[in-house]
This record gives structure tokens, sequence and C-alpha cells, in this order.
């Protein structure tokens, strides 16, 4: 048993357990320990500020045997401020993500800030070039939060014609939708208007907008006339 899970286990929150595993449900109990992302969070920090040489060992160790385990990796992911060094660690990772949320917890906002096209790229290539369902989503979600306002036709386009059709990347491509309309509703209402995404994916950006609180009443009562019955 590696220091760093040995770790973890000593922290085992049993009565978090049910919760992590009914927002993951893909995964099974034994998978879980029930360790907060704040907990996590800070073990990665103290991880990369006293133990390298321990931190680097971790996370080679793959894949990882927890969920909490595949958290606190993505969590020392985001700490990274090297490109190469981020883009290497994340393409040994990439392969290794088996859920929604750790994927999604993938946050590095150093690396966007300062390498912001050479990321750009890199997610690009994935839209481009991969099928797998985490793979996918991953590149989606990023595109999401960082590079809203900077998208051209080509990367929606690729979104869109995305054909895998596991339920958390369609749930992604939903999301990515909606998050697009609400931005900027002029330039993109035309997606639902014109019945461009697929059914599911269509009325699922709807309940998006109609749920979020950062959508205008007026959008929201447009987008829900739109849904398809």
């Amino acid at each position: 048993m590696t220091k760093i899970r040995q770790k973890l286990l000593e922290l085992k929150n049993t009565q978090r357990i049910n919760f992590d595993q009914k927002i993951v449900p893909n995964l099974n109990k034994a998978q879980f320990l029930g360790l907060s992302a704040l907990e996590l969070k800070k073990i990665a920090k103290d991880l990369q500020k006293n133990w390298i040489k321990l931190t680097n060992e971790f996370m080679l160790e793959l894949p990882h045997k927890y969920f909490d385990e595949n958290n606190l990796h993505v969590f020392i992911l985001n700490t990274f401020k090297d490109w190469n060094q981020y883009k290497k660690a994340l393409e040994i990772f990439l392969p290794y993500i088996d859920n929604w949320a750790t994927c999604d917890y993938i946050n590095n906002k150093i690396i966007v800030k300062n390498y912001k096209e050479k990321y750009f790229e890199f997610l690009t290539n994935i839209l481009k070039n991969n099928e797998e369902t985490y793979y996918l989503r991953f590149a989606i979600v990023q595109m999401l939060k960082f590079y809203l306002n900077d998208l051209n036709n080509e990367i929606i386009q690729l979104i869109i014609q995305i054909k895998n059709n596991d339920y958390y990347v369609k749930m992604a491509i939903a999301w990515f939708m909606a998050e697009l309309i609400m931005n900027n509703s002029s330039k993109y209402m035309f997606l639902l208007e014109k019945r461009v995404l697929p059914i599911w994916i269509h009325n699922k950006c709807i309940a998006k907008i109609s749920e979020s609180n950062k959508a205008r009443m007026d959008l929201k009562t447009q987008a829900k006339l739109l849904k398809i019955k």
C-alpha cells in the first residue's frame, strides 16, 4: 500500500460515502472513501509543496483503486504551472478517468492563462480524433469553462457532430449548448430554433436554460416554447 493511499484510508469518512455514490452511480461503493473535495485540495497542496518525490510516484501508480485517489490526482494536476509537464501528466491520466465528477474537477486556470492557445489546440485535437466517453466530456467541459467567448463555428460543429451516445457525453453537450446560448442568445439561439441538436440533447439544453439562475426570464420563456414534444 502506498503512503498516500494509507493517508487517505486513515481519513475515510463512511458517513459521506453514500452521498458520493449517489452522485457518481456508475462506480461501486467499495471505490469510495468519502473525502470531500476541500480535504483533497488541501492534501494536494501539501504534497506538491513538501512531498514532491512521493507525489510523482503516486501519479504514476495507475490505475488508482479509489474515486478519492483519482480526485486527488486531478487536484495535483490543477497545481501544475509548466505546459509540457502538465500536458504529459494529463495524457497519462486521461485514459483512467472513469466518472464525470473526476473529469469535471480538472480546472487548471494557471495553464489556461499562460498557455491558452496551446491548451485550445490540445482540446480541439481530442474533439477531432477521440471517441472515448471521458475524453470527450473532458474536452467539452474545458471548452465550456475556459473558451466560451472564443469559440469558432468549427468547434461548435465538432461538438454537435459527436456520435457518442453515453449519458455523460450527451449531458456535457447539452450543458455546453445551454451555456453558449445563455452567453450570447442573439448569436446562438438558432441552435434551438432550427433544431440543430438531437432531440434528447435539444430538450435537455432547454431544461438547463430553464433551471439556470443566469438565464433571463424572457430567454427561459423563449426556450421553453421550442421544446420538442
